[in-house]
C-alpha cells in the first residue's frame, strides 16, 4: 500500500530486512536515501484482467530510484518509506478518506497492449512437439492436440528476443480456454488456424456459443463480472441457501464454488454480470439446473 502514497521526486529511505540480507540481497546499507524517478509497469491482458481495460498500467510495487552516488536501480516499495514522516501521515489520511472498496479504481492506465500476431483465444498449430514446453514437468505425458488455443500471453517477457527470432515461449496454449493444463510456445513455432472469440468480440464481430454456460464463462474470463458482498455478513462468503435466494431476488446472477456442494468444505462467491440480459439468462439457467423437477 505504501507505493500508492509515493510520487516522482519524493525522497525515501531504504531498509532491507535481515532475512533478505542473509540470503545475499545487499543493494545498499539501511538508511540509504534516494529519490524516486518513476515506477515500473505491469500488463493486464484481454483475459483474467479483473475487469480492467486491457493494457499497460503503472506498477507502484516496484519503484525506480536514484541514490546519492548517482546509481539507479529498482526497489520494492515495501522496503521504502517516505523521508518526511509528517508528509507520510498527511498522504495516508487523505488516501484512507478517498479509498474505494474497488481497488481497480486506483489503477493508472499508461498505454495499449503491444501489437502481437496472435491474441488470447486464437486457435493455432505448433510447428513440432519439441517446440512445446511443458509447464508441469511432474504431470504424466499428455497427448498434444492437433490445434491449440491460446489461453494467455506473457506480455512482460514478450519483448525478450534472440538472434534466431521470437523464440521466447511467451504464449500459453491449451486444448481450450479454462482447461486445467497448459504448455507454452513462441511466435516462431506457431501459425494461425483461425481467430478466437476474444478477437471477434474486440473487433465487434457476431459471437456464437454452444450454450449459456460457455457464454457465461467467456464473459467472466473477459472480466465482465463483479463479485458481490453478502449483506448478511458484509463479506464475500455465501452459503448455498443465501446465494440461491439472492439469485431469485435479482441481487446476483450466478456463483462459483471452490470445492463441491456435496463435500464438507466449500467456498461460494456470488457474481453479477455487467450485461444485464446475460445476467438474467445466467440466473434463469442456474435456478433451473438447481431446482428439483
Amino acid at each position: 500500500m505504501i507505493g500508492k502514497l509515493m510520487r516522482v521526486g519524493d525522497k525515501v529511505v531504504i531498509t532491507i530486512n535481515k532475512e533478505e540480507r542473509d540470503y545475499g540481497y545487499n543493494p545498499c546499507p539501511d538508511g540509504t536515501k534516494a529519490i524516486i524517478l518513476g515506477f515500473s509497469e505491469t500488463y493486464y491482458g484481454r483475459l483474467g484482467n479483473f475487469g480492467l481495460k486491457p493494457g499497460i498500467y503503472v506498477n507502484r510495487e516496484w519503484v525506480k530510484l536514484r541514490l546519492k552516488d548517482g546509481r539507479e536501480y529498482t526497489e520494492g516499495s515495501g522496503r521504502l518509506e517516505l523521508a518526511s514522516k509528517a508528509e507520510y501521515k498527511r498522504r495516508l489520511g487523505a488516501f484512507r478518506k478517498e479509498q474505494s472498496d474497488d481497488w481497480r479504481n486506483g489503477e493508472e492506465f499508461i498505454r495499449e497492449l503491444p501489437e502481437t500476431p496472435f491474441w488470447e483465444g486464437d486457435f493455432v498449430r505448433v510447428r513440432c512437439r519439441s517446440a512445446v514446453t511443458s509447464v508441469y514437468s511432474e504431470m504424466p505425458p499428455i497427448r498434444c492436440p492437433d490445434v491449440f488455443q491460446i489461453t494467455g500471453i506473457d506480455y512482460d517477457h514478450l519483448a525478450e528476443r534472440t538472434q534466431a527470432g521470437t523464440r521466447y515461449p511467451a504464449y500459453y496454449i491449451s486444448n481450450k480456454l479454462g482447461a486445467g493444463w497448459y504448455t507454452s510456445a513462441s511466435e516462431d513455432d506457431m501459425w494461425l488456424v483461425k481467430r478466437g472469440l476474444v478477437w471477434e468480440f474486440c473487433k465487434g464481430k457476431p459471437l456464437t456459443f454452444g450454450d449459456i454456460g460457455e457464454e457465461a464463462q467467456f464473459f467472466e474470463l473477459l472480466g465482465h463480472t463483479e463479485e458481490v458482498r453478502n449483506p448478511a455478513n458484509d463479506s464475500y462468503a455465501w452459503t448455498k441457501e443465501e446465494v440461491l435466494a439472492a439469485i431469485r431476488s435479482g441481487l446476483v446472477h450466478g456463483f462459483s464454488v471452490v470445492g463441491n456442494f456435496s463435500g464438507s468444505k466449500y467456498l461460494i462467491s456470488a457474481k453479477r454480470f455487467k450485461d444485464k440480459d446475460l445476467g438474467r439468462r445466467v440466473a434463469q439457467a442456474t435456478l433451473e439446473a438447481l431446482t428439483p423437477a
